[in-house]
């Protein structure tokens, strides 16, 4: 239990290293953190195997690492899908404020505004596979009164400038 202690401790230290573990990369950059970190625990894992001289110390210790390493290995998948959704929800976000902001600018004129809205139906289609659910349908209704209102509120300002 000892060796299996430190391997796991050593572990545990490289995947939480403030410098470069990969625990600590966000949104994007934790894509592909949960192979790196199996591959990381496998590497580490063999090195600990390989100090062991009788063959059924291997075994044993390979039995008793396994269902520790799966639950650290299945932490890691669910830290990586966190941090992906994370990055997607701020990818989207972005795209419909930038949109919508655009929409609303003085120089934009019909074919820009058009392509505007174009860009908002296709993120909220790409977030919620599809336009036709309610979820996408009031998301949908919401940014595109946003970019509405701001064209409207532009237009205003700009008829009462000339």
């Amino acid at each position: 239990m000892d060796k299996a202690n430190k391997m796991l401790t050593e572990l545990n230290n490289k995947a939480n290293d403030p410098q470069k573990g990969l625990f600590t990369r966000q949104r994007k950059a934790a894509e592909g953190v949960s192979g790196e970190y199996s591959a990381m625990a496998d590497e580490i894992m063999t090195k600990y195997i390989g100090e062991l001289s009788h063959p059924k110390a291997q075994v044993a210790f390979q039995r008793y690492v396994q269902p520790r390493l799966m639950a650290e290995r299945n932490a890691a998948q669910d830290f990586e899908r966190k941090q992906l959704f994370a990055y997607a929800d701020e990818t989207y976000k972005g795209t419909i404020d930038l949109s919508v902001q655009s929409a609303a600018r003085p120089e934009m004129d019909e074919g820009g505004f058009i392509a505007q809205t174009d860009a908002i139906k296709k993120a909220v289609a790409v977030r919620y596979g599809g336009l036709n659910g309610p979820a996408a349908q009031a998301e949908l209704a919401k940014a595109l009164s946003k970019s509405h209102a701001g064209r409207l509120s532009m237009l205003q300002l700009a008829g009462q400038r000339n």
